[in-house]
């Protein structure tokens, strides 16, 4: 499952205000009705991976890679919720930017 998302406001940095740490995000997916994913999900982020390969990337529709400096830590499933918790390191603005849209997939273990 390919999903799209962008950030409506921009990432605060960690506290203290540290601009140059390392700081967690998390992302929740919630799936529609039929969906599964696996209680161990596995997500894909590399812009060479998301579409199957690079040349099926969509130029055309906006959308950016992952940004380099962020890293999965663990996706975790339950039914049709997926909870994916990644760290972004170096400068803040070198992590996801607000009104920028970005795609990952998503393994499922059920779809409709």
């Amino acid at each position: 499952l390919v999903v799209a998302f962008e950030l409506t406001e921009a990432v605060p940095p960690p506290a203290g205000g540290n601009r140059k740490a390392m700081w967690s995000q998390r992302l929740v997916v919630v799936a529609p009705i039929g969906y599964e994913f696996a209680e161990e999900c596995r997500v894909e982020t590399r812009k060479d991976g998301v579409f199957g390969n690079i040349q099926q990337w969509p130029e055309d529709e906006g959308l950016e890679p992952w940004p380099d400096t962020a890293e999965i830590l663990q996706c975790t499933g339950a039914g049709r919720r997926a909870t994916i918790d990644c760290e972004v390191m170096g400068e803040v603005t070198n992590g996801f930017r607000n009104g920028t849209e970005y795609a990952f997939r998503i393994d499922v273990e059920a779809n409709p």
